[in-house]
């Protein structure tokens, strides 16, 4: 675009044309552009305060310093200046249709979840939103967005646990919300019974945890010997209680989940926690709850399934027997506790939480007892408990000889509705299995033998 200069300038004359400042230089014959005064939407606009001119001034007149971000106002005579404000706005809420905020769980049925985010500005500047993920991943699950409103949509199969940040920003400032964590669980219905999967072993899928280190080597001095045994949700790490050395628990990892033929040793637990035969850890890893002869205890860890980096422990409460082994419903909102001693009827207390794997807040739901409900000593001197993910099956391990069997529950985790027991027999490896465990998945079953006249062996066996 041609520009059309006045007729014979002077030296340091300026003017403004095309929305930008000239000054003409008799030593350069030219104009040259100064970038001062320049006029937007009737504001002028100068570099730096040095530009603003000083006399030729009208009331009202405008200005704005660029450099400073600084406005100005004339009276005719001179300049004031004039504080800019720009408070950054702020986020009130992060809540879903019903008003719930984090931590939150996504359907698996496919149906969506509309996370609203409500922010407010001070200036009632309008808001741009954004969210990022910043822990995890989404794993298939989309996310989508309207303005103010996220909807994801979970995936059909890909379970996921994964973090969002949302923000708030005016275009000068922006509100960050904190961290929202999200969960995709799709929980297993097990499609097998204890009897199926511990009817033979086979004599290679064991192991002599001594073997191994940080595990003692000898008899146990009581006749409960064999620990205690939990085992990862994603099956790649496994925490064994060392009943002759004491209780502490001993950490190893599968490098094939759920593989005991490819354990490998991690670490020593901490020796202040006495995990004798009951232990069992929170969904993330983060606590570790354990029976302590008749207390239960729970260590905090700074390391997720890292029995060796315990913060602190505590003692939650007493029971008037031996604690044998101690479970969590999935959704940790139920703690059952398993006690007794060598010749009376062991018993399941189920315990009430206010909040999921928070003993702090507890009730006390049922006591349920074997031998007085059933009279059998198929299901006499129950040393280990274990439900389905659901909830509507409870298997148990009978010390008296080592047999297993299968209790259906009518109502999800309400052993007042406990039906007729199925025994599966012997594990197969003589009357010395006392404790098991099934994985997550339901396709692998461990149990613990003493043997009575060695230390602890593993073993295990899949479903085929």
């Amino acid at each position: 675009m041609a520009i059309n200069f006045p007729d014979s300038p002077v030296d340091g004359q300026e003017v403004i044309l095309a929305n930008t400042s000239w000054m003409y230089s008799t030593s350069k014959s030219a104009w040259l552009r100064t970038n001062r005064g320049v006029t937007v939407d009737g504001l002028k606009v100068y570099n730096t305060i040095s530009d603003l001119p000083l006399s030729g001034l009208t009331a009202g007149q405008q200005a704005f310093i660029s450099s400073s971000n600084t406005y100005y106002i004339s009276n005719g005579s001179g300049w004031y200046s004039v504080t800019l404000v720009n408070t950054s706005p702020s986020i009130t809420a992060v809540q879903d249709a019903s008003a719930n905020t984090t931590p939150f769980t996504l359907n698996t049925d496919g149906s969506t979840t509309v996370i609203t985010v409500t922010a407010t500005d001070p200036e009632d500047t309008p808001l741009i939103y954004s969210y990022s993920v910043t822990s995890g991943s989404l794993n298939g699950t989309t996310i989508t967005q309207s303005s103010n409103v996220f909807t994801i949509t979970p995936h059909a199969s890909n379970a996921t646990t994964f973090e969002l940040t949302f923000t708030a920003s005016d275009g000068v400032n922006t509100a960050t919300s904190g961290a929202n964590s999200f969960s995709l669980i799709f929980t297993p219905n097990w499609t097998t019974t204890f009897s199926t999967m511990t009817s033979t072993w086979g004599s290679t899928s064991n192991v002599l945890l001594s073997t191994y280190g940080g595990f003692a080597n000898g008899v146990g001095s009581t006749w409960y010997r064999s620990g205690a045994i939990s085992v990862s949700r994603d099956g790649t790490k496994m925490t064994i209680s060392d009943q002759i050395g004491g209780g502490k628990p001993v950490d190893f990892t599968m490098s094939t989940p759920y593989d005991p033929s490819t354990l490998a040793f991690a670490q020593t637990g901490d020796i202040n926690i006495k995990a004798l035969y009951a232990l069992d850890y929170i969904e993330d890893g983060t606590k570790l709850y354990y029976g302590d002869q008749q207390t239960v205890k729970y260590a905090n860890l700074n390391t997720a399934f890292n029995s060796n980096t315990q913060a602190s422990t505590v003692s939650v409460f007493t029971e008037s027997a031996i604690i044998y082994d101690l479970k969590f419903s999935t959704d940790g909102m139920k703690l059952f506790v398993l006690s007794g001693n060598q010749t009376s009827d062991n018993q399941v207390k189920t315990y009430n939480l206010g909040a999921a794997f928070d003993t702090s807040s507890r009730t006390l739901a049922n006591t349920f007892n074997f031998w007085s409900t059933y009279a059998n000593n198929s299901v006499r001197t129950i040393t280990s408990i274990q439900f389905n993910p659901l909830g509507t099956v409870l298997y148990v391990v009978s010390a008296y000889g080592g047999t297993a069997s299968t209790i259906p529950l009518t109502t999800a985790w309400d052993l007042s509705t406990a039906g007729s027991y199925t025994t599966g027999g012997s594990f197969g490896v003589g009357a010395n299995i006392q404790k098991a465990h099934i994985s997550w998945d339901g396709n692998w079953v461990y149990g613990l033998r003493d043997q009575q006249d060695n230390s602890v062996r593993l073993y295990w066996r899949q479903q085929p």
